[in-house]
């Protein structure tokens, strides 16, 4: 009973029937980022829609993005490590804290490049990605510059179409 008061409250957020966070504790990156680090294996890196909470906050993740060459079978807090196998420049992560993510430039093009059931919830995923590419000033011309050099990105043709689409916006 006073766990479901304090989420009325708007105090805490559960993430599964043991855990919660204070909603204090994810009002910046770097609280985000602690939230996130402990649920992390060692050497991921946050990426795709766990990358675009910690940058923007919003709805929780339903799945962990991380960047791995590792599989993992066992969820974490019910939600599934869903691990990208990919070699980036170290120019595109960032440090938060103790905690590796994918910069804003990344995590755009890398949302891009999902199909649209990829965020939580029914976010709106061109609104999410242009929240952030709007706040962290990430052009579409920077996306397509980066998404060109990467031409065998996974979902590159989505990826291509969606920032197009976006420039409507800027």
């Amino acid at each position: 009973m006073s766990l479901n008061l304090l989420v009325r409250l708007g105090i805490v957020t559960v993430l599964d029937p043991a855990t919660c966070y204070r909603n204090d504790d994810a009002e910046g990156i770097f609280g985000r980022a602690s939230i996130i680090l402990p649920l992390l294996p060692f050497g991921a890196a946050a990426c795709g829609s766990l990358a675009l909470w910690i940058w923007l906050n919003g709805t929780f993740p339903e799945t962990l993005d991380v960047i791995s060459n590792s599989h993992f079978r066992a969820p974490v807090l019910g939600r599934p490590l869903r691990p990208h196998n990919r070699k980036l420049n170290p120019q595109y992560l960032m440090r938060l804290g103790r905690l590796w993510v994918t910069s804003p430039l990344w995590t755009a093009c890398d949302l891009a490049c999902e199909e649209q059931q990829a965020l939580s919830r029914g976010e709106a995923r061109q609104e999410r990605i242009h929240e952030l590419m709007d706040r962290y000033q990430v052009s579409c011309s920077d996306c397509l510059d980066l998404l060109a050099a990467n031409p065998r990105w996974p979902g590159h043709a989505t990826g291509i179409k969606t920032i197009t689409g976006l420039k409507a916006f800027f």
